[in-house]
């Protein structure tokens, strides 16, 4: 019930803007709602609202901004850790890591042969 509240007041603010603001580019919005948060904070503070209490005011907000960056986190967390799970399934993986091997031997044997004809050049 609180979602379909919390939508409502989304779209009488939205019918609310002007046309003007609803055309503005994506920074130019966040640009005016920064503006706008920064005037709301300096009328609380002339009002005589510490910052604690003006926090508390905007908790609703706070919590949001707190949940979108937790889901970005975990997000990056899961993608790291599939990334690690993937790279030690190859490793764990017989042929693969066989392969590994051998292409790493001749690596080796190759920069080992320019190391040997560098100094003999030399």
């Amino acid at each position: 019930m609180a979602d379909t509240t919390t939508h409502g007041r989304f779209e009488e603010i939205s019918e609310k803007a002007s046309e003007d603001e609803k055309s503005l580019p994506f920074m130019d919005k966040l640009q005016l709602l920064d503006e706008e948060i920064r005037l709301l904070q300096e009328c609380c503070l002339k009002l005589g609202l510490n910052s604690k209490e003006i926090e508390c005011c905007a908790e609703p907000l706070l919590k949001e901004q707190r949940t979108e960056n937790r889901k970005k986190w975990w997000t990056r967390v899961f993608y790291i850790s599939f990334l690690v799970a993937f790279i030690a399934f190859i490793l764990w993986y017989e042929p693969t890591y066989r392969y590994i091997c051998i292409f790493g031997k001749l690596s080796s044997m190759k920069v080992n042969l320019t190391r040997i004809q560098s100094f003999r050049n030399n």
